[in-house]
């Protein structure tokens, strides 16, 4: 509750000044020891609230502050004016009333307004020592008339005190409902947000299973080959995913970088998901610079079928056809990024600085390399790439990435991705993940 906090809040701001003033009064002010005595239990009050506060128990805060420091502070001027007399002047006598009736605000600062019981009778407490300040004191025996000073309190004094008093409190009171009525609100509104998003996320976490269900992992007794997949999504959700299709034998591959992430990523990497099985499934014998042209139609004619002439949703992937007979890899690449690695280098895959889904229906060309068993195929979306991080905050880049596939040169599938996970932990460190990443690194046989 917001009045804890406020009761916390002002007992450690009190603690800390009453504190100073010790300080100054024990090393200027020896001989005043009403200050010191009644600071001293005052501070050691204020402590307990603090220690008390800390275990959640405000209660004994509230009340300290709320009528403990008027009933202090009284305490303390009838002390003076009894032991101490020669401190009292006829210009000084009411200067401890003013005081208390500043401190008829406290009440209303550390409870709430539904701890009615608690509340009226602190106020009420606050106003009878106001309204009946002299006759206390000449209960005491410390009148003025009592302690030998030249005049007699008026009534007019008592009562304007008193209603001094009231009018603070009655408008902290109206104060207090107005942003009462705004913190319900807002309470209202916060736990509204809080259940819409607890509904969102469990929708999210639902569509993510959705999404790795159809988007299942590919294993190695699948693919009959050592291959090892990274997935991270920027918003639990992703855009990017690892494709394969065995297509009888000569399989083709990639890792497709989907427009955008979160859930408009993973409606598109669905679609583009669909669009690869079907173009592969008619025209995996005809080659991937083929297939890559029946998914531009394809994805194109889905958009434009469901009302999206505007839309520029798109993939960006590098497919490549693994045929181990020949021991050959073509591909085909739309702004894809890949490598093949062996044992005596590195190989940068060629792409076309074109997207899936641009409406353009020009030809994709085809490129071809031939490679020995146990070379590395490896694939990524840029999202590793444009990874932020390091001691500087920029890019992972082309170059560094480079030189981590050189790191991994005649390592395995398996121990290559745990070399690039432990780098780009490190690297992002606390850092804002930029994209939705994925990587796969394919050993080819």
């Amino acid at each position: 509750m917001r009045s804890f906090v406020l009761t916390n809040q002002l007992t450690m701001t009190l603690l800390v000044l009453v504190g100073l003033v010790l300080g100054v009064f024990f090393t200027l002010f020896h001989d005043n020891t009403v200050i010191k005595t009644w600071s001293s239990v005052l501070f050691f009050a204020l402590a307990l609230g603090a220690v008390l506060n800390g275990k959640g128990w405000f209660t004994f805060s509230q009340f300290l502050l709320s009528t403990g420091l008027t009933l202090m502070l009284l305490s303390m001027t009838i002390h003076a004016k009894l032991h101490h007399p020669w401190l009292i002047h006829e210009g000084s006598y009411y200067n401890p009333r003013y005081f208390m009736i500043g401190l008829c605000f406290i009440p209303l600062v550390v409870f709430d307004l539904r701890q009615r019981l608690a509340l009226i009778m602190s106020v009420g407490i606050n106003l009878l020592l106001l309204g009946f300040y002299t006759p206390i004191h000449r209960l005491f025996g410390a009148a003025p008339e009592q302690i030998g000073l030249g005049f007699i309190d008026l009534s007019f004094a008592s009562v304007a005190s008193t209603a001094a008093g009231l009018a603070i409190a009655i408008g902290m009171v109206f104060l207090k409902r107005a942003n009462f009525r705004h913190e319900r609100r807002i309470e209202e509104l916060l736990e509204t947000t809080r259940v819409q998003n607890t509904e969102l996320n469990s929708s999210i976490r639902y569509a993510r299973r959705l999404q790795e269900a159809i988007l299942a992992p590919i294993t190695p007794e699948e693919t009959g080959s050592d291959v090892a997949v990274t997935l991270y999504p920027r918003d639990q959700l992703s855009g990017d995913f690892f494709f394969y299709y065995p297509n009888g034998g000569h399989p083709y591959v990639s890792v497709v970088d989907c427009t955008g992430h979160g859930v408009p990523g993973a409606f598109v990497s669905l679609m583009a998901n669909k669009s690869l099985h079907q173009s592969v499934r008619k025209h995996g014998e005809e080659g991937t610079g083929v297939v890559m042209l029946d998914v531009q139609r394809r994805f194109s004619r889905e958009f434009v079928q469901h009302g999206g002439e505007h839309v520029h949703d798109g993939m960006d992937l590098l497919l490549c056809r693994i045929n181990k007979e020949e021991r050959t890899l073509t591909y085909s690449s739309a702004r894809g990024i890949g490598y093949l690695i062996t044992a005596s280098g590195i190989s940068v895959l060629q792409s076309e600085r074109r997207s899936i889904g641009d409406g353009s229906y020009d030809r994709f060309e085809v490129y071809q390399l031939g490679y020995a068993p146990g070379d590395l195929l490896f694939l990524t979306s840029d999202g590793f790439q444009d990874q932020f991080g390091g001691e500087r905050n920029k890019k992972v880049g082309k170059r560094r990435l480079r030189s981590l596939l050189e790191e991994v040169q005649g390592k395995t599938a398996a121990e290559a991705t745990a070399h690039l996970n432990r780098f780009l932990r490190h690297w992002q460190a606390d850092e804002e993940q930029t994209d939705d990443v994925c990587f796969c690194f394919y050993t080819l046989s």
